[in-house]
């Protein structure tokens, strides 16, 4: 089974913002003391607004809107978010727009098969777009059916031996959109590995999110960026633009479309804005840890400034060991900064979260490695509002409880040859 991910300069650039002073002692979840703060900017912390500013300097900063009026909704692991995006297949009477990086094998694979087939048969307009890359493992017999039953699939560039390089910018966006209005996006891929209860070994842990509001015309446009590039067709009447529609919940949203180009790119710029934003408390979950130097550093001050920092990765359950090397290669800097790293136990955790101050999140289809904030067009959203927020921080709290802590005398305690080859990592990191 290939990697989720497959193997330029590394800059990042926004200036760091000074932090807004101390809130007392943070508290947190899952097992170790948390870094103490000073007195006097508690009161200043607990009179911030419910949307964090952040999201009107991170518009501005990136050429992004803020969307207001959201419904955002965590559906946590395969169990939930499948049936939910096969009823919105089953109900479509329009239009079924899925973007997808991994399309691999299973029976969950033939379950959307044969629902995007019975749409396209009902008249809805069915476009299916998998990644070259992540959908080398496709069932070309699946293939065949979706073209057969009328739905339009195309592939974002294929590998080529030709273009290697070209063939290394691939599409890691997940993206649904049913009839214009209502949408799902996040770190999952369509394979049996995703479907379940994401508390095995065969189960791997992740989430989606279903969406109501303004928002699913961004990711609508996310799906469309990618679809003329891969088929070359320009938009016409038969493709409209899409609704914009009103709003239906709490959510603000600032959504981050990130392609390969200039650095840094704009999730890039967005993590090093969100550490440097920090007063309290960080979590990061990511199943892929090797960002680049910058973006590193920006987490590592963090902590140093006070942060309370806890990195989720995976332990022993993972789809990559040199993924797994390089995290572990950079272990002595992070808990040198007093950065907590934790690897979860039942499973591969494909999650992509960063919680910041329980006043604003980023989530979505990137990793924190330089493949995600360098190479991939990616889909992220930095989002703001109370009860997203309360689920994301009750969903980090089970994954962290499940967790084990890396303590430092771990670190200091392995071989020369495995330092030696988590080192070499290092210098393959801009791939990784």
């Amino acid at each position: 089974m290939a990697r989720e991910n497959p193997a330029g300069p590394e800059q990042s650039g926004g200036e760091r913002a000074g932090r807004a002073g101390a809130a007392g002692s943070a508290e947190a979840g899952g097992q170790g003391s948390a870094h103490d703060r000073g007195s006097d900017g508690g009161l200043a912390f607990a009179a911030r607004s419910t949307c964090d500013p952040v999201l009107p300097a991170l518009a501005a900063t990136t050429g992004s809107p803020v969307l207001s009026g959201n419904r955002v909704e965590l559906l946590r692991n395969g169990e939930r978010y499948f049936p939910r995006m096969l009823e919105a297949i089953a109900s479509a009477q329009e239009s079924v727009d899925l973007l997808t990086y991994v399309w691999w094998t299973g029976a969950i694979t033939h379950r959307f098969t044969e629902a995007l087939v019975d749409a396209a048969g009902r008249g809805v307009r069915v476009r299916v777009l998998v990644d070259g890359y992540g959908g080398l493992e496709m069932d070309a017999e699946q293939s065949r059916a979706l073209l057969g039953g009328g739905c339009d699939v195309a592939i974002f560039r294929p590998p080529s031996l030709l273009q290697p390089q070209r063939s290394n910018h691939r599409t890691h966006r997940k993206v649904m959109v049913v009839d214009g209005e209502l949408a799902f996006t996040g770190g999952a891929g369509i394979a049996a590995e995703w479907d379940g209860d994401g508390d095995s070994p065969g189960s791997w842990r992740d989430d989606q999110f279903e969406v109501h509001g303004p928002l699913v015309a961004w990711l609508e446009g996310a799906f469309l960026d990618n679809w003329v590039t891969a088929t070359g067709r320009p938009l016409t009447d038969r493709h409209p633009v899409p609704r914009q529609l009103e709003a239906e919940g709490d959510t603000v949203v600032v959504p981050l479309f990130s392609s390969a180009g200039a650095r840094p790119t704009v999730v890039e710029r967005a993590f090093v804005t969100l550490f440097s934003r920090a007063e309290e408390r960080i979590d990061v979950v990511t199943p892929y840890f090797g960002p680049s130097p910058e973006t590193l550093e920006a987490l590592c001050r963090a902590s140093e400034e006070g942060v309370r920092v806890r990195l989720l990765v995976p332990g022993e359950h993972t789809d990559s060991k040199m993924a797994s090397w390089l995290c572990e290669a950079l272990q002595p800097r992070l808990l040198g900064a007093g950065i907590e790293v934790w690897e979860f136990q039942p499973t591969l955790n494909h999650c992509k979260t960063l919680l910041v101050d329980d006043q604003v999140a980023m989530i979505g289809s990137a990793n924190l490695d330089c493949r995600s904030l360098h190479l991939n067009d990616e889909l992220n959203l930095v989002v703001c509002g109370q009860e997203l927020l309360a689920a994301l921080r009750d969903s980090v709290e089970q994954d962290f409880a499940r967790s084990r802590r890396i303590e430092r005398s771990e670190v200091e305690g392995r071989s020369l040859l495995r330092d030696l080859r988590n080192r070499a990592l290092l210098l393959l990191r801009s791939q990784l």
